[in-house]
């Protein structure tokens, strides 16, 4: 029951997750146009596009910041709903060499 409520009080989160071109195609605005489309689409049942989240790596931050994306820099701005992922690939991003960013869309009224 707690859990139930819990689930009932929270902001609604929607991830973006796992976006991917084949190299030989990217750079042709692929990639964008996928992305805008999804923010088209949720913007279009009245959801809020800051309600939008995604993780990455650091080198693709550029390209999500053009759609209207920013890094969350504290931790205390990550939703509670994806701090265990975050940590979790913060630790291993850090062993491969890469850092880790959350990132939230800043809901603009156009995508």
């Amino acid at each position: 029951a707690r859990v139930e409520d819990a689930a009932a009080r929270a902001t609604p989160l929607w991830e973006l997750a796992s976006l991917a071109v084949e190299d030989d195609w990217q750079g042709r605005g692929i990639g964008s146009s996928l992305v805008r489309r999804l923010l088209e689409r949720q913007s279009a049942t009245g959801a809020s596009l800051a309600n939008i989240y995604l993780i990455t790596l650091e080198p693709t931050c550029p390209f999500y910041e053009s759609l209207g994306f920013r890094r969350l820099d504290e931790a205390r701005q990550i939703p509670r709903q994806m701090a265990f992922e975050v940590r979790a690939g913060e630790a291993l991003s850090a062993l491969l060499g890469n850092k880790l960013i959350c990132m939230r869309h800043q809901g603009s009224a156009r995508p």
